[in-house]
């Protein structure tokens, strides 16, 4: 079994339990500064980073990002994994505005995005 082929139940639970892993060593202390949040379930692949699912309401959402983009950039920081896409979030700031630039079919696309503060 691949991480691709996974169901999308098993990779929401993997997301869960490692936020959990997260908050229990003190990565997202409560009393640390807010982590910065874009609202986007990826696909578990080493070799992309392809979104899933967006959050409703979320910055990703309001930004116009679409299940299937593809991001390869965060506010010039190249992304070429899910890895690449966490580290360069962990560098930006809850509030501030930034450039998200995803490939939608053969289109590459620049959006502005408003980094919220990570839901409880």
């Amino acid at each position: 079994m691949t991480l691709r082929t996974l169901p999308r139940t098993a990779v929401h639970a993997f997301w869960a339990i490692l936020s959990l892993l997260l908050l229990l060593t003190g990565s997202a202390s409560a009393k640390g500064p807010a982590r910065p949040y874009l609202g986007v379930g990826v696909y578990l692949d080493e070799s992309i980073c392809k979104v899933d699912d967006v959050t409703p309401d979320s910055p990703a959402a309001v930004a116009g990002l679409k299940p299937g983009d593809v991001i390869v950039k965060l506010a010039r920081t190249q992304v070429k994994s899910n890895a690449d896409l966490g580290r360069a979030l962990l560098q930006r700031k809850v509030g501030e505005e930034t450039v998200i630039e995803v490939l939608r079919g053969k289109k590459t696309l620049s959006k502005t995005v408003k980094l919220a503060k990570r839901p409880d």
